[in-house]
């Protein structure tokens, strides 16, 4: 091969390598480069905590703390409570999960700032102790519904609202204790009390 047609190989594999070493930096640095797909629609708190799998990051930061996914698992799992900053923190952890996907936020940035900040008040890992009925409950309880919004799909244009999961029937009546064994004894003894309190064979 003579100099002419070696120096254009050289030169595309040059450029192979170039983009191959600007990949790596990105991927290297921790950013989120992750692109919107048309008609995604945003995933629920539901969603993320059973499957666990499909999350695109392995960490999340939570105010001033970062969690890890056995962190957050834990945290998607436990009970609110009546406890403002968990109900909180779970929404904001889903709506981070949807932007990692690549989902657009920026209908909820100011509620994803706030929640930050909210939780950036408390030291320490969740939860807080936030009751429902202090202020800082009522205004975490209010960004806490925008965000729940945004992850239900209500505030993506095409999307459809999760619908709330079915509420199983209440179960039927049972008999008690005292009639179960009033029945049993009147068909042992072959007799029926009649409405005048008689009795008959």
């Amino acid at each position: 091969m003579n100099r002419q047609k070696a120096l254009p190989a050289l030169m595309a594999l040059a450029v192979i390598a170039s983009m191959l070493g600007a990949s790596v930096a990105a991927a290297g640095s921790g950013s989120s480069a992750a692109i919107q797909q048309d008609g995604a629609c945003p995933h629920d708190l539901a969603h993320w905590r059973q499957n666990p799998g499909a999350w695109p990051v392995a960490s999340l930061t939570l105010g001033n703390d970062v969690y890890d996914r056995a962190a957050l698992l834990t945290l998607f799992f436990t009970a609110v409570n009546g406890d403002a900053s968990i109900a909180l923190a779970q929404e904001l952890a889903a709506v981070k999960l949807n932007a990692a996907l690549g989902l657009d936020t920026s209908a909820v940035a100011d509620a994803i700032a706030a929640a930050d900040a909210a939780l950036s008040q408390h030291e320490g890992w969740l939860p807080f102790g936030i009751g429902y009925e202090t202020e800082a409950g009522q205004s975490m309880l209010a960004t806490q519904d925008v965000l729940s919004l945004f992850n239900s799909g209500s505030l993506t244009p095409g999307c459809e609202p999760t619908p709330p999961p079915p509420v199983a029937p209440p179960p039927a009546p049972r008999p008690s204790v005292s009639a179960a064994v009033s029945a049993r004894s009147r068909r042992a003894s072959g007799r029926t009390i009649l409405p005048s309190g008689r009795l008959t064979r």
